[in-house]
């Protein structure tokens, strides 16, 4: 297929008349047709400017066949890993000019742009002295010409550690400043700063405490999934265990409330369930726990309001009222303690 009719293709598939592309390309119908009719082809210099329109590769552009073009992708990286597994991994250099020779041929293909540079990396950690003039450059252009937020991130990453390897750190801190903050900054900041480093030291530290409290979180949410198929001494036994390796792991550290976790409505969960079978007894022994859980809470994030917002819920809701009913000095008492 020539470049005339692939961008007659894409055309018809925007529902767009050779007038309007012409329009949006500066250029006249008349040559447009010609280009869809095989009679000329686009100034190079208009390529990059029909691809971005259709949202394509120039390198689609000019063979019209993505699959075709991922089969010689996907048979270089095998052919360049082969050669370096056959090489008992001592050649480095021949993988990498096989995958700059395909790129060579497809230079703006952002898949095979992201498979180099992490053939580059891989590779050229093993090489003493190595430029990465080019592998930063190569980051740049992924920065410069995709819209896929996972190649622009793989590309950001790459080129924190290829500063990183040429010691500008600044501008590796740079490039960590610019990556959405969705990623892990403690881990980046551990790529970018030597181990012995106090920086990374304390990357580390929150690093290792960010990862535990997704681990608590995670079991905190499987306690509450298994509320109605465990008894209530099961589940706040398994509560109060987990709460206590929390607070032993960060103790005052927890004030921030970036620290902090609410396991209230894993209580609150637990209150309700001994209601509902009459247990009064225990919902008030858990009630009391919950109490002294949410003062503790609210010493450490006061802005949270934590207090006042579970006082209103045992107020406001008749199911609750049944604490009452039971035992109203006792109930009272708590309440007195939420203001």
């Amino acid at each position: 297929m020539n470049i005339g009719l692939i961008i007659r293709k894409l055309r018809v598939s925007k529902k767009m008349s050779q007038e309007e592309l012409a329009v949006q390309l500066g250029v006249s119908p008349q040559a447009v047709s010609r280009w869809e009719n095989g009679v000329t082809y686009p100034d190079i210099s208009l390529l990059s400017s029909i691809a971005l329109l259709f949202n394509v590769t120039i390198d689609y552009l000019l063979c019209g066949d993505e699959n075709l073009i991922n089969k010689q992708i996907d048979e270089a990286i095998e052919e360049a890993d082969k050669v370096l597994k056959d090489s008992n991994h001592t050649d480095y250099l021949k993988p990498l000019e096989i995958v700059r020779e395909l790129l060579a041929k497809y230079p703006n293909n952002e898949r095979l742009i992201i498979e180099t540079l992490h053939r580059i990396t891989q590779y050229a950690n093993e090489i003493e002295g190595y430029d990465y003039s080019a592998a930063i450059k190569l980051c740049e252009r992924i920065l410069n010409i995709s819209k896929d937020d996972v190649y622009r991130e793989e590309a950001k990453i790459i080129m924190l550690d290829c500063y990183v390897k040429v010691g500008l750190i600044e501008k590796a801190i740079e490039v960590m400043d610019s990556i959405p903050a969705t990623l892990n900054r403690y881990q980046l900041k551990m790529r970018i700063f030597g181990e012995k480093t106090p920086e990374f030291k304390e990357a580390n530290k929150k690093n290792t405490g960010h990862l535990l409290l997704q681990l608590i979180d995670s079991l905190l949410s499987e306690i509450q999934y298994n509320i109605d198929n465990s008894s209530e001494e099961e589940l706040m036994s398994k509560l109060i265990n987990l709460l206590k390796i929390y607070e032993g792991v960060y103790g005052d550290e927890w004030i921030d409330s970036k620290y902090s976790i609410d396991a209230s409505h894993i209580y609150i969960k637990i209150i309700q369930k001994c209601i509902r079978v009459g247990n009064l007894e225990k919902a008030f022994e858990y009630f009391e726990k919950l109490v002294n859980y949410i003062i503790s809470y609210d010493k450490k994030n006061p802005e949270l309001y934590r207090k006042k917002y579970i006082k209103n819920l045992f107020k406001s809701n008749k199911f609750y009222l049944k604490l009452e009913e039971f035992n109203s000095d006792k109930y009272n008492e708590l309440m007195k303690m939420l203001e």
